[in-house]
């Protein structure tokens, strides 16, 4: 939020001017400037070690960070103590986002349910307004008012200083909120629960926009103004709402291995919030598509090279394949019907190598944007390729890590240089972190498989179940159990074949059009490429997209005291899931958070710092 006051020093500074005579415009403005760095505010900070909600809500501003592809540092955010029961935050020249404390317990009060997805919306609101520039026009308008009255008349034509600032605030204030809406929904957060709910949310925050506090002036004139500006706000915001479930919908699509589909929701969603993660994801459709392919060209015993795992590449099923055990000299197929599954698979990987390329122009500071270049280079077979991207572009940016290691080792591996891979895969251990350890040791054991050293990869595989055991990853401990036991990876879980349903519907089911004129029960309406797409939401927190001809196309839980048929709730840790389902059918890593995909059971449930956030249903893989 811009030009608000935020807390009793920026009213009481008003105040001062204001009525002051004696000071002039000069040391006012010096002061304003104080104000527009932290080191101004820091005496009234909260901390995060002394406050848990102060603690919760810099977790969900990291959060929100995934989504920040700005080239410059990223924004910090401070929250400091108002004293005044407002909703407020605000944005700094110097870079730093400031939330009252208060804020964060108006957010609370809409419950349990809704509480993070409302603190995410203010601070994404902020971080839009760091994102758009528009700070930099404040400075402007500072600046013109800080002249005599022929500069500004040149600076800013014949519109008056003040009508300019209201009318750019207002547009301002309704881009930030749109792009905070857009930006929270691609993170994982619920938007929905922003603009609905309990409590007065909607209201507090249009009125604070406009430093009004309409509640205990409903008769103010400006309140009287403002409640004609509520419903139009709305508006904005609600359209804001339908279009970031096109990223919800794409994430889904592509979860569940349907990616042209996916690739539909994710353009549509680009062309109202375009940025590196539209052309990320559908970079990773295309993936997708050449990780079905190749798995279609394995069944066949197509020898496609080593095997190895990739850092956010989805794995599709078996996550290590029987074919990993080939050497170089082992079956390669010549039929028509592999030559042409291998020329799809070329294409799906060039276009997937076009959209990194893209997502890194606009934001080349991204580092997992890189990883999925590279991989989709060594999947390609093109090791020089993805030597030069990771020691020429990667490692001068970023310096050399483990990652880098990791993906020059692949390379001299393919290139056939089996003792500079050796040496590279070993110095990666040296310096791994826990986000990359699992597949670090995944592909030194699958190369120590490759060259020979079948107890070499027995010793990586039991180090991997040790550390699936440590953390309660029981589909990776198994996982490892098998592959020490030289067994091929299957898909097994202790209930097979037990579809799981939301509110009784699985993906495909006609729904009656009596059901979905239920009574209180709140409905949308999207378009794509011209067909219908309507979504309805239950109070439990479950949600359903449903196509012109009432077929089920979508079908997720949010939230809500709810399980699923194997007793799964939100909060449930991984090793509860695992012995649940067993091994998942695929490990798709998103912007969102890791979905573990269960064919048997259609379902995939999405983890967020190791625990059950969300799930969603899924129909047949294509």
């Amino acid at each position: 939020m811009i030009n608000v006051p935020m807390i009793k020093l920026f009213v009481l500074f008003a105040i001062i001017v204001s009525f002051v005579p004696g000071i002039s415009r000069a040391q006012a403005a010096a002061t304003e400037r104080l104000e527009e760095s932290f080191a101004y505010w820091k005496p009234f900070e909260v901390s995060a070690e002394e406050d848990p909600k102060v603690a919760e809500a810099k977790e969900i501003f990291q959060r929100l960070l995934l989504g920040w592809e700005e080239t410059r540092v990223a924004p910090e955010l401070h929250v400091v103590q108002a004293g005044q029961g407002l909703l407020d935050a605000a944005s700094l020249s110097d870079g730093t986002i400031l939330l009252s404390r208060d804020a964060i317990d108006i957010c609370w009060k809409g419950g349990e349910k809704s509480r993070r997805d409302r603190l995410a919306f203010v601070l994404a609101h902020e971080l839009s307004h760091q994102r758009a520039d528009h700070l930099w026009h404040r400075q402007f308008f500072r600046l013109a008012g800080q002249q005599a009255p022929s500069v500004q008349g040149r600076m800013l034509g014949r519109m008056r200083m003040d009508q300019l600032e209201r009318e750019s605030h207002d547009a301002k204030e309704l881009q930030a909120d749109r792009e905070a809406l857009l930006l929270m929904a691609m993170v994982g957060f619920d938007p929905q629960n922003v603009l609905s709910g309990k409590g007065r949310f909607f209201y507090q925050w249009i009125e604070n926009v406009g430093g009004l506090h309409c509640k205990a002036e409903p008769g103010h004139r400006e309140c009287l103004k403002m409640n004609k500006r509520i419903e139009r706000i709305r508006i904005h915001w609600e359209e804001a709402v339908r279009q970031s479930i096109f990223f919800e919908l794409g994430v889904q699509s592509y979860v569940a291995g349907h990616y042209q589909e996916a690739r539909k929701f994710f353009t549509v969603y680009g062309r109202q919030f375009p940025g590196r993660e539209v052309h990320n994801n559908i970079g990773l459709s295309h993936i997708g598509e050449a990780m079905f392919l190749r798995k279609q060209l394995l069944e066949k015993d197509a020898y496609l090279g080593t095997e190895f795992v990739y850092p956010t590449i989805l794995a599709e099923a078996p996550r290590i394949s029987k074919n990993s055990a080939k050497t170089r000299e082992g079956m390669r197929s010549s039929s028509a019907s592999n030559a042409r599954l291998k020329k799809e698979m070329e294409v799906q990987l060039n276009q997937a190598i076009a959209s990194f390329e893209r997502a890194i122009k606009i934001d080349p500071g991204h580092r997992p944007t890189y990883w999925n270049l590279i991989s989709s280079y060594l999947l390609s077979g093109n090791a020089p390729l993805a030597y030069g991207v990771t020691a020429g572009l990667y490692v001068k940016r970023f310096a050399r890590d483990a990652t880098a290691t990791m993906f020059l080792g692949i390379s001299a591996h393919l290139e056939g240089e089996d003792q500079k891979a050796q040496l590279m895969f070993e110095e990666a251990l040296q310096t791994v972190d826990e986000s990359l350890y699992e597949t670090l040791r995944m592909n030194r054991a699958v190369f120590l498989k490759a060259i020979g050293d079948r107890q070499g990869a027995r010793a990586e595989w039991k180090k991997l179940a040790d550390f699936g055991k440590k953390n309660g990853d029981e589909a990776l401990f198994r996982l490892a159990l098998k592959q020490m036991r030289n067994q091929a990876d299957s898909i097994s879980a202790p209930k097979p074949g037990a579809l799981e349903k939301i509110k009784g519907f699985a993906i495909g089911h006609t729904v009656s059009s009596l059901f979905l004129e239920t009574p209180g029960l709140k409905k949308e309406e999207i378009w794509l490429e011209g067909e219908k797409i309507t979504l309805y939401y239950f109070n439990n927190g479950a949600r359903m997209a449903v196509d012109a001809n009432h077929r089920i196309i979508g079908l997720w839980q949010t939230g809500g005291e709810v399980e699923t048929a194997a007793g799964i709730r939100k909060g449930d840790y991984l090793a509860k899931v695992g012995r649940a389902y067993g091994l998942p059918t695929r490990t798709i890593r998103t912007i969102q958070g890791n979905y573990l995909a269960y064919d048997l059971h259609q379902i995939a449930l999405r983890f967020v710092d190791g625990k059950v956030a969300a799930w969603l249903l899924y129909g047949g893989m294509p």
